[in-house]
C-alpha cells in the first residue's frame, strides 16, 4: 500500500479469501485512500469472509456514501457491496434478478 502498487494488494486479498488466510496489516482505511474499485470490493470480500462485522459496516457505509456521486467509478463496488433496497429503477431491476459480476467460488 506504501507504494501503492494496488495491484499486488488485490492479489494478496484475492488469495487470501481463496485460501483463507489473514492479513494483519489490512483495514478499511488503509484501503478507502486508495479510490480504487476493484481493491474496495476485494477488501470487502476479505472481511465478508473472516466475518469481521465491524470493517464490513465501514464498507457498506462507504459504498452508500459513493453511491450518490460516484457511481460510475465505483459501480462494481457499489453494486456488489449494497443490497437491492438500496437502489432504483435499472439497478434494483439487476439485483432483483440475483444478477452478480463475481464467481461465487472464490
Amino acid at each position: 500500500m506504501q507504494t501503492k502498487n494496488y495491484e499486488s494488494v488485490r492479489y494478496a486479498l484475492y488469495f487470501a479469501i481463496k485460501y483463507n488466510f489473514t492479513i494483519a496489516e489490512v483495514s478499511f482505511d488503509m484501503v478507502k485512500g486508495s479510490n480504487d474499485c476493484l481493491l474496495l470490493l476485494l477488501s470487502y470480500l476479505y472481511f465478508s469472509k473472516h466475518k469481521d462485522k465491524a470493517e464490513v459496516k465501514k464498507f457498506k457505509d462507504y459504498a452508500e456514501d459513493l453511491q450518490k456521486n460516484s457511481m460510475d467509478n465505483y459501480w462494481l463496488f457499489i453494486y456488489e457491496v449494497l443490497p437491492k433496497s438500496k437502489f432504483k429503477d435499472d439497478w434494483k431491476a439487476i439485483k432483483d434478478k440475483e444478477v452478480s459480476f463475481l464467481k461465487k467460488d472464490i
